[in-house]
Order: C-alpha cells, then structure tokens, then sequence
C-alpha cells in the first residue's frame, strides 16, 4: 500500500480534507503523503543496511517525531497493515504522544484494507 495508490487512495481520500496523512515506511519512519507523492521513487534508492539497521533507524525516526510533532495532534490514528508494527511499538512506546494514538485494526479477511470496519473506525477516530 504506496500513497497514490489504488488501496491508499480508497482509504485516505475521504479524510483528505480534515486529517493530516502520513506514511510509515523502512527505513525513513513518519513521511508526510506529499513527499511520497513529489518524489514517487525514493523508496527505490538503493541502502545498504541490514533490515535490523532499517527497522532501528525507523525507530528512531518514529519516536523523533513523536517527541517533536506528536504532541500537536489531538488524535493519531494508525492502520495496522503490513509489517510496521514492531517499527511503531518501539519508537512510539513510552512517548507522551502515545496516548493520543488509536489503532485501526485491519481484518484478515480477503478485503482487508478495504473492508467497510476499517472506513467506520477510521470515521469514528476522526470524529466524521
């Protein structure tokens, strides 16, 4: 799930207009959608780290942010999709931030990120 694309698109375009959207990626961490969607390929750059360095230097970068930028949201809202949760647990565990966050879990069923749970929680999360 890529911002601009189709999955991403059918999530967040509802909320475009009253919700701030960001990306959690390995291993650049919180990126606002508007730097994924300027520069599409910077995730092709190739590093040379590990997955561990990766996931670390995510890490950091998640709890950087959240030391920073988390404290001006009053709601945080995540998607748990895809394999960023350990990535999110270490960098935001034990911020001040963290108790503004809520987790959107995604069914495991075949719709998954498209089923309607994930629209009604976001929904519900964002006061819409």
């Amino acid at each position: 799930m890529d911002p601009g694309g189709v999955l991403w698109e059918g999530l967040v375009k509802p909320f475009r207009m009253r919700a701030d959207i960001f990306a959690l990626s390995v291993p650049w961490g919180i990126l606002p959608e508007s730097t994924w969607l300027s520069c599409p390929g910077f995730l092709d750059v190739e590093l040379d780290l590990t997955s561990r360095q990766s996931s670390r230097d995510a890490s950091d970068r998640v709890r950087a942010w959240m030391n920073s930028k988390g404290s001006t949201y009053q709601k945080i809202c995540l998607i748990n999709y895809g394999n960023i949760m350990d990535v999110w647990t270490r960098g935001a565990g034990g911020s001040a931030a963290a108790e503004r966050v809520r987790l959107i879990k995604v069914p495991r069923d075949r719709a998954g990120i498209s089923h309607p749970s994930v629209h009604r929680a976001l929904s519900s999360a964002l006061g819409a």
